[in-house]
């Protein structure tokens, strides 16, 4: 049960979102970014606003709603392979809001 009961939700479901066709938006973006870099340090910090969304289909999200995409992230370098970075942001869109905490490591292959 517990393992078929989960493969058949996932087939409904992907039945069910291949009936609805494909959805297609064309959005107006007004953005801005900064970017910092030094050898060892660097920061990137975004916004963009979504004031204006056209539907290009029927199944087209219709709101008029203004989403948008903030976030930032800042990176260090421990030795000359490896570093550290932590990055978050905020984004709204379809009047839904996600949140994301991301933190890694990075390893320079060359």
């Amino acid at each position: 049960m517990k393992y078929e009961f989960g493969k058949a939700v996932d087939q409904y479901n992907r039945q069910q979102l291949d009936s609805l066709g494909l959805q297609q938006e064309l959005s107006a973006v007004i953005g801005l970014s900064y970017y910092y870099y030094k050898p060892k340090f660097w920061i990137h910090a975004w916004g963009d606003i979504m004031p204006k969304h056209k539907g290009l289909s029927d199944h087209s999200y219709t709101e008029d709603n203004i989403d948008f995409d903030i976030g930032g992230v800042i990176g260090t370098k421990i030795t000359k392979k490896i570093g550290i970075f932590v990055e978050g942001r905020w984004r709204r869109y379809w009047d839904i809001d996600n949140y994301e905490i991301k933190t890694g490591i990075n390893y320079t292959i060359f």
